[in-house]
């Protein structure tokens, strides 16, 4: 997770204009603003909410996705730690919008008419009251069922990890070290080489099988700049090592200028 709010993006919308002909009509592209005032909001009447928080806090689409990915996930950690000794290897995953869900967090910032994580986060993460997202129980129950470590490698802030180790809990979420980032230092590669040689408190070095995360930046030496343009064979680990989740709100993607060709 990257701590960036959702850039204003205009979304396409796609009209047909009518033609006697059998030929396919030409089509208009029109604009609409990311706010959708022709549909009900979820905040009640004369309230609304950006799009994409719409679709993950209520689209049938967003459980699907995730549902699908862990499911895989699963399938595949099954055949990684098969010929593995238990407690010598360790999946890492991200926090927010990897295992926790904040969607009401930005629900209530929509509320109040604020954006990103500009207001109250840190009573928010105090309140632990982040649900686990779909899958994301099951998924962590089996490395720890199969004999592995779950190490939970977050940028949120140090100050911030004893309440969120206790969200965590409350979720149903067990991990073996939960590894906030020190301050000024928000890239995960330190952490994710301290994992491997065995410099955890409590952990030996252990042998890391899987990342999960929401962002190309949860995986080792991934950038959004290197991966944006990089060709099919970049990706290669995803699908196999490395599992992406999907997280429209909010990433260090709203960085990446829109590209003026097809």
């Amino acid at each position: 997770m990257k701590r960036i709010w959702l850039l204003p993006l205009l979304l396409g919308a796609c009209t047909s204009a009518g033609s006697p002909t059998p030929s396919p009509a030409p089509i208009a592209m029109a604009t609409r603003p990311l706010v959708d005032t022709t549909r009900p909001s979820l905040l009640g009447p004369g309230k609304q909410v950006p799009l994409a928080l719409h679709w993950t806090r209520a689209s049938a689409e967003h459980r699907a996705n995730l549902l699908q990915s862990y499911r895989g996930a699963e399938a595949r950690l099954r055949v990684l730690a098969a010929p593995l000794s238990r407690g010598s290897w360790a999946v890492i995953m991200d926090a927010d919008e990897t295992v926790l869900d904040n969607s009401l967090y930005f629900q209530r910032q929509a509320e109040r008419g604020y954006r990103g994580f500009t207001y109250n986060w840190p009573n928010f993460v105090h309140e632990a009251i982040a649900p686990a997202l779909p899958g994301a129980v099951s998924f962590t129950s089996l490395v720890h069922e199969l004999g592995g470590r779950l190490v939970i490698v977050t940028n949120r802030a140090e100050n911030l990890c004893p309440d969120t180790r206790r969200n965590l809990e409350n979720a149903g979420i067990k991990a073996d070290a939960v590894l906030c980032h020190p301050p000024g230092v928000e890239d995960k590669n330190p952490r994710f080489v301290a994992v491997q040689q065995g410099h955890v408190e409590g952990l030996p070095a252990l042998h890391v099988v899987m990342w999960v995360g929401d962002n190309v930046q949860d995986f080792p030496g991934l950038t959004q700049a290197q991966m944006r343009t990089a060709p099919d064979t970049a990706f290669t680990e995803f699908g196999r090592s490395w599992w992406i989740l999907p997280n429209p709100i909010y990433g260090s993607w709203q960085n990446n200028p829109l590209p003026s060709r097809p």
